[in-house]
């Protein structure tokens, strides 16, 4: 199909299945994955400075804390791992940037768009370690504390105390090689309360874990269906499956 066609056609469905197919004004899956695939493959590709700010200095990137940054670098796979079946083939690595070529894209949304960095149509990306039908890019990631007034009513000597919640949001793109352009795209957030004794790893795994069940959700793959609690009812998120 002609690229800008595609494109015209993707705005159309955004307006017409938008609410429906992504539930939120900020997610979108295209209407040909409306079941996931199984036995899909899928790796992971951060949109980090240090690979592409020659090629796009104005763009806003993801930015970590040192142990935000191990934390990517050493357990995205497996906190991805967890929330779907796919199969999850690691982290690509920054040679994928030598051998394809990237634009800034804005892809639509319900109510705007979504700005990012993405692959130009009819990219393959892969590296000799590393071959998945999808890729699921990561740009402009970040953590960020925020400093919450606690409810309720105060009282002589008795000040209501503010609560401290670590917040974590992320763009995504998620890139099928088979088709050459991207299957479900959007931005997601997730948050923890912070307590004292917390241990920062499990905290941070715990926020993207959070937000990765919010993408695989709207996205081609297979989730893990496991069960979890929602407002005291058990809620079972798999979806009928498309072996075609």
């Amino acid at each position: 199909m002609n690229h800008m066609k595609r494109y015209l056609l993707l705005i159309f469905a955004v307006f017409l299945f938008g609410s429906c197919v992504s539930g939120t004004h900020h997610q979108f899956l295209d209407q040909e994955y409306r079941k996931p695939i199984a036995n899909a493959t899928v790796s992971i590709l951060t949109i980090d400075r240090e690979d592409l700010y020659d090629t796009f200095p104005d763009h806003r990137f993801g930015s970590l804390l040192p142990e935000q940054q191990v934390l990517f670098d050493s357990r995205l796979a497996t906190i991805l791992i967890k929330q779907t079946r796919a199969e999850v083939k690691g982290v690509a690595d920054s040679s994928v940037f030598q051998s394809a070529q990237f634009e800034l894209r804005h892809y639509p949304l319900k109510k705007d768009s979504l700005l990012i960095v993405s692959p130009i149509y009819g990219t393959t990306l892969s590296n000799s370690s590393m071959v998945s039908r999808f890729v699921l890019i990561l740009d402009q990631f970040h953590f960020k504390p925020v400093q919450v007034e606690g409810g309720g009513s105060s009282y002589a000597g008795h000040e209501s105390e503010n609560r401290t919640f670590m917040y974590f949001e992320t763009r995504y793109l998620i890139w099928d090689n088979t088709e050459g352009e991207a299957a479900a795209w959007g931005k997601v957030t997730s948050d923890r309360l912070m307590y004292p004794t917390q241990n920062p790893t499990d905290m941070y795994s715990n926020l993207l874990s959070d937000a990765f069940y919010q993408i695989v959700e709207k996205s081609p793959l297979v989730p893990s269906c496991a069960p979890f609690m929602r407002y005291g009812e058990l809620i079972y998120p798999c979806r009928t499956v498309d072996d075609g």
